[in-house]
């Protein structure tokens, strides 16, 4: 199982589990690594001592397609050793050039949303789609307040799932000209088991300016 210490250990031989991501987020990691890491993909997949590991990065992705999903926290540690990074400020930067991409890409319409809090109401949602499990939903529980709750997320994968997902939030209203934008994390509660292992639900309040936010 992961670790701290060792990320590559997965309850799925690498590409075989029943949890996925859309080819996309892959897509990202190799764009990301090409542009910014010596020795681009490759050198991520080499940094992985796991020949399924390995084998699985260097596949081609295609964004539509899904994939196994726990192979992320181990990609995600290399990258952050090839670049001397700590793995959480990598992947902050991370999600901060993937959110750019999509805003200004795919998701654009987010842009034309009327308010802060429409879009707030509708990034949970959004994200979602880049997921084959779990159950999001999202509502205004005070004035300027949006909660988002996820339900069903594996938990070996909640470090990476949480931050990305929390980064990409705030970076995607940050994108769309909101000025003021917190987030709070809440408590992670067990949610039993899918597929043999362990599932949670988790979620966070996204704070914005209450008279800005409508």
């Amino acid at each position: 199982m992961h670790t701290v210490d060792d990320p590559e250990a997965l309850p799925f031989p690498a590409g075989s589990s029943p949890f996925h991501v859309k080819g996309v987020a892959y897509l990202g990691h190799v764009d990301y690594a090409e542009k910014h890491i010596p020795g681009g993909a490759h050198a991520v997949a080499a940094a992985m001592r796991d020949p399924a590991l390995r084998e699985f990065f260097e596949r081609k992705f295609l964004a539509a397609s899904w994939y196994d999903v726990f192979p992320m926290v181990p990609v995600w540690h290399a990258c952050a050793k090839l670049l001397h990074q700590n793995p959480t400020d990598f992947l902050r930067e991370r999600m901060r050039y993937q959110a750019e991409s999509d805003i200004h890409g795919v998701y654009r319409f987010l842009l034309k949303l009327a308010s802060a809090k429409s879009i707030a109401l509708r990034l949970p949602r959004v994200m979602q789609q880049y997921f084959d499990f779990g159950v999001s939903e999202s509502n205004v529980v005070a004035p300027g307040l949006v909660r988002a709750t996820v339900s069903g997320v594996p938990e070996l994968i909640v470090p990476w799932f949480r931050l990305a997902g929390e980064t990409y939030t705030v970076i995607a209203l940050e994108l769309a000209g909101v000025a003021f934008v917190q987030v709070r994390r809440l408590p992670v509660s067990p949610a039993g088991e899918a597929h043999g292992v362990r599932v949670v639900n988790l979620g966070f309040d996204i704070q914005l300016d209450p008279k800005k936010a409508d």
